[in-house]
């Protein structure tokens, strides 16, 4: 657990905590990025193997979560999960997520309560508590930012037991103290007063000047300071990553290309073996969005959306709650069909 204000040092210690792990294992160390900003993505993207938005889809977050911590559970693989700002993260989550279940064992999403379903929220909550507990077991680590020094606010590790499995690392720049200094007053999080006396005159001594302080609970805890030897190394990892995007940039455009083609030319494949009459042609429609419609014509219309998620022409791998909502909004802008969850939909030709 990091907690620190903005500019404390948080991505310097852990860029080069990920370049230290990805330096020794290679392809063995695997590491998932989730942000609030948007804009931090194509930052991560440098250090970590996946970097999501919350705030893009804050369902498809939490599902990646899951299934990122669920597969490091396996062994076999370093894997580390970093959640930046968690408070501001755990909102949109607590929003988005209100009825909203999944099927643990396939991670079927539905917008309904049935038979085997659970909620999204308390899973993901759990499997987080889950890797914060025994990730150690499979060298799996849940790393997880704070800008607010309230541990209580973080249910996964908001009990004093469940504290005292992890590390939680304070950081502290500039002489902006007050994060290190509430700890310090703590006497739910450092138990010990005489413990905090120590560490409270050793803080009153030390002059770190440009360098971050770390107040740490590795063991036992400790106060010291971020040598800028540390932050040297981590531009050494940076422009490494750097030099890694520069020498893959043109093989992921070819990559694209290649998928975007594959995609055009499998959809023209499932459309020529439809019957004529079935043959939906629409230019740039996916395949998602394609399926959609022919159900919905071939069915009596309006096609309530139940029918249109159950039905059996996807085969045996049918598409998730959301991808099938976003099929239906492409045709509606589109203006393919008509009406809504309630009363159904009707193609307009």
């Amino acid at each position: 657990m990091i907690i620190a204000s903005p500019g404390a040092g948080k991505t310097t210690f852990l860029g080069t905590a990920w370049g230290r792990l990805r330096t020794k294992y290679g392809d063995k160390f695997q590491s998932l990025a989730v942000v609030v900003k948007q804009s931090d993505v194509a930052f991560f993207k440098r250090f970590a193997t996946h970097a999501i938005a919350v705030k893009d889809s804050p369902v498809a977050a939490a599902l990646a979560i899951i299934k990122f911590i669920d597969c490091g559970m396996k062994g076999g693989k370093i894997t580390r999960v970093f959640l930046d700002d968690f408070l501001t993260m755990n909102l949109l989550f607590e929003n988005a997520l209100k009825n909203v279940w999944i099927d643990p064992g396939s991670y079927a999403i539905s917008d309904k309560k049935e038979l085997g379903l659970v909620s999204l929220a308390g899973h993901l909550q759990a499997t987080l508590n889950e890797a914060w507990l025994v990730g150690r077991e499979y060298n799996l680590s849940l790393w997880v930012s704070s800008h607010s020094p309230n541990l209580d606010a973080l249910p996964f590790c908001g009990s004093r037991d469940s504290r005292s499995v992890g590390d939680i690392i304070f950081l502290a720049k500039n002489n902006k103290r007050e994060f290190i200094e509430l700890a310090l007053s703590n006497a739910h999080l450092i138990s010990n007063g005489a413990k905090r006396s120590e560490l409270k005159i050793l803080l009153d001594g030390l002059d770190s000047g440009t360098e971050p302080l770390i107040l740490s609970n590795n063991n036992n805890w400790v106060l010291g300071v971020v040598p800028n030897s540390i932050y040297a190394e981590y531009q050494t990892y940076r422009e490494q990553c750097l030099e890694a995007v520069d020498a893959t940039q043109n093989s992921v455009v070819e990559q694209k290309t290649s998928i975007q083609q594959s995609d055009t030319r499998q959809q023209l494949e499932r459309f020529l073996e439809l019957p004529s009459a079935e043959r939906v042609n629409i230019p740039n429609l996916s395949i998602i969005a394609s399926t959609i419609l022919e159900i919905i014509k071939s069915g009596n219309p309006p096609v309530k959306f139940d029918a249109v998620r159950k039905s059996r022409r996807w085969g045996e791998e049918a598409p998730i709650t959301a991808t099938v909502k976003e099929g239906i909004s492409e045709l509606i802008t589109l203006k393919l069909i008509d009406g809504d969850n309630e009363i159904g939909y009707t193609p307009t030709a």
